[in-house]
């Protein structure tokens, strides 16, 4: 199918984002750990002076502290990283697979995830790999036994369990397969021809790479649920070609059209949950002796089944929830919640004053509102923990008073921005419910993995370096000592964020547009006659000679200095500089191991100016590692401001340092904190 490109497909612009989430997560997969299994070694990592051992759910020591990184036990084996390299230790401390690896995720269904040179790898419980295979990135997926692969020059295929390709790398992306089914877009998907006709693969496969819905009937397909994919196709309108948005079966046909005119989905891509649908409705004459809606509403909701029949509605109703177990919370225009199941019948008597779910109750992931079976909800006086006929199980007390709580998480935990802090330091207010038990935790928390809290002990994160553990209660039951360890090198396992950050006075000859001139962050210091820099040239240089020790890990100087007589003006992100750490692998290739994230606010991009005789100065940590190298800095997107055509580059001297495998490729996951950073990885 072909069409103009001039058309706007309204399922394009309405779910663009979500397309492009379903990529990441296989183009980003390699960077996320596997699901750990559920495992009876009830084993906890701790850290003590920059190493890491074990204790069990008493807070006892069963692992005295020796690695560089640990992960948590499952199926009875934990991944722990010895020096530079990851092997797997049994609940006695004893590597049972020796480290050999870059990078290692936790068993899962006898499989483990493992990295060499940044290679992903699947070995069992003896270490012996499954297979070997050339291609760039791989995402597992164990209830199938399949592995979503991609290839150097982004091409998408999948291998079976012995790492033969079973479906040949010919798309452009390939999402998760859900019930044998995974949405392909083709190597020309959403390109323009020879005519400026823009061209549309989109299809589904099986797990055998047959094509069940083949190219040329839809423009775009969503990942299916329920047994039905929304899609947008191409249909012949009033005024030529026009684009339609609506639902079909696992057999390509047309269950459901959408009707603007009169109704739409409420929760986009994904309308169904439990066999029904939240519509908005546009004309009030669907409801029978209804007055007119006001005129601050456009519309109310109904539910409708899928048939594509409406089954019932309320003109009163504004928020509607995903049905799950067949039950759904429904808001009204007087901001009252209610508990609904599958017939429209209202279950609660009195009305709650919100329910906790995700972020915001728009969120379209329906999952989090009922944990188990139950969900808790606020009421004027007092929070609820109810199951799904409305019942009361257990009543509290306010767990906090403030700003109404969020859950996030598998289990039954919620929180919320602790106010009056500074945006750059965010911090939270927790709390969670658990076998009948409200439990408030202190605040100016920075961060809970939620995963293996059904474990037995909870991780609670105060900043980035220090945490404890509580368990099911609240009670404390590990925290580190209180002696500050010794700065030593840093040993890590990442790729680090651009590091180096300046200012400039603030100077409308130089600012770039949207920018802005100093912010104090390290601005620029004349040059002296204490520190040496070479004569006429902007140059970088390492002060290797002297080993900086205030701060937790060990640094070095590193200076950018101007004596020239020119100006240097520098492209720059939020005062980041185009300036990145390098070193040589094993092969004697130059790599990066920094890497500059993109803004993807204008405002973030600007120009700082270095004058003739002044330098910035910067901190370089000292690594650890297990490869003897060399390492140098890389400085890019400058130029003379007599001449801004130029491009030029900037290499520091080398230097003699140690670094880890995986500071070659590995990438932290990085979440913003606030839409004042704007920032996605």
């Amino acid at each position: 199918m072909s069409v103009s490109s001039g058309l706007k497909n309204p399922f394009v612009m309405r779910n663009l984002c979500l397309l492009f989430t379903l990529l990441s997560i296989l183009a980003c997969q390699v960077h996320r750990p596997l699901t750990s299994a559920d495992t009876p070694t009830l084993l906890y990592p701790v850290m003590q002076d920059h190493v890491w051992g074990y204790i069990n759910t008493a807070g006892a020591p069963v692992i005295s502290p020796r690695f560089h990184a640990a992960g948590y036990f499952s199926e009875g084996l934990a991944p722990v990283r010895s020096g530079g390299y990851y092997g797997f230790i049994d609940a006695s401390g004893k590597f049972v697979i020796p480290p050999a690896y870059d990078m290692a995720y936790p068993f899962e269904h006898g499989k483990a995830q493992v990295y060499i040179d940044g290679q992903a790898l699947m070995i069992d419980t003896r270490g012996e790999i499954q297979f070997r295979h050339d291609f760039r990135d791989f995402a597992a997926f164990p209830e199938y036994d399949l592995y979503v692969v991609r290839s150097e020059s982004g091409k998408y295929g999948v291998l079976d369990q012995e790492g033969k390709l079973v479906i040949d790398t010919a798309y452009s992306s390939i999402s998760p397969f859900v019930d044998g089914l995974a949405v392909v877009n083709g190597l020309r998907h959403r390109r323009e021809d020879e005519d400026d006709n823009t061209r549309y693969e989109a299809g589904v496969i099986d797990t055998k790479g047959s094509m069940v819905i083949p190219y040329g009937k839809f423009s775009e397909i969503a990942p299916f649920r329920d047994g039905l994919a929304s899609v947008s196709f191409l249909r012949e309108g009033p005024d030529g070609p026009e684009y339609a948005e609506g639902l079909i079966n696992t057999r390509g046909q047309l269950v459901i059209e959408e009707n603007y005119s009169d109704w739409s989905f409420l929760h986009g891509n994904q309308p169904f949950s439990d066999g029904l649908a939240v519509v908005r409705i546009k004309k009030h004459e669907l409801v029978p002796d209804h007055p007119p809606l006001t005129e601050d509403r456009e519309y109310y909701l109904g539910v409708m089944d899928q048939r594509g029949k409406i089954i019932f509605s309320e003109p009163e109703w504004i928020y509607m929830t995903h049905f799950q177990y067949d039950r759904a919370f429904v808001r009204d225009s007087s901001d009252h919640w209610y508990l609904m199941d599958r017939s429209g019948r209202v279950l609660n008597a009195l009305p709650y004053r919100s329910v906790l779910g995700p972020d915001s109750y728009e969120l379209e992931d329906h999952s989090y509102f009922f944990t188990n079976g139950t969900a808790l909800v606020q009421t004027e006086d007092s929070q609820l923990l109810i199951d799904t006929n409305a019942q009361v199980l257990h009543r509290a007390d306010q767990l906090y008073d403030g700003y109404p709580l969020s859950k996030t998480g598998s289990q039954n935990i919620f929180w919320d921005v602790a106010p009056d802090i500074y945006p750059e330091e965010f911090f939270y207010y927790f709390a969670f419910w658990t076998d009948g038990h409200g439990v408030l935790l202190e605040s100016e928390i920075q961060d809970l993995p939620f995963d293996h809290f059904s474990e037995g002990l909870l991780k609670i994160h105060q900043n980035s370096q220090d945490f404890y553990y509580i368990d099911r209660r609240g009670n404390t039951v590990w925290r580190a000592s209180e002696s500050v360890p010794q700065p030593g090198p840093l040993n890590i396992d990442f790729m680090t964020r651009g590091q180096f950050y300046a200012s400039s006075p603030a100077d409308n000859r130089f600012d770039g547009f949207g920018g802005w001139g100093g912010r104090g962050i390290n601005d620029f210091r004349p040059v002296s006659d204490s520190i040496k820099f070479t004569d006429q040239a902007l140059s970088i240089q390492i002060n290797s000679r002297d080993t900086l020790r205030e701060r937790p890990y060990w640094e070095q100087a590193l200076y950018m200095a101007n004596t020239t007589r020119d100006t240097f003006l520098f492209s720059v992100q939020d005062s980041r500089l185009y300036m990145k750490v390098q070193a040589k692998d094993r092969n004697g290739k130059w790599r990066d191991l920094d890497y500059l994230p993109n803004s993807w606010c204008g405002n973030s991009y600007h120009t700082l100016f270095l004058p003739p005789a002044h330098f910035w100065e910067f901190r370089l940590p000292v690594y650890e590692g297990a490869i003897k190298t060399k390492l140098r800095v890389l400085l890019y997107n400058y130029h003379r401001k007599t001449d801004s055509r130029e491009k030029l580059e900037l290499l520091s001297p080398e230097i003699e340092a140690y670094v880890n495998p995986a500071q070659f490729w590995r990438k932290q996951s990085y979440t913003p904190t606030s839409i004042m950073d704007p920032y996605l990885e």
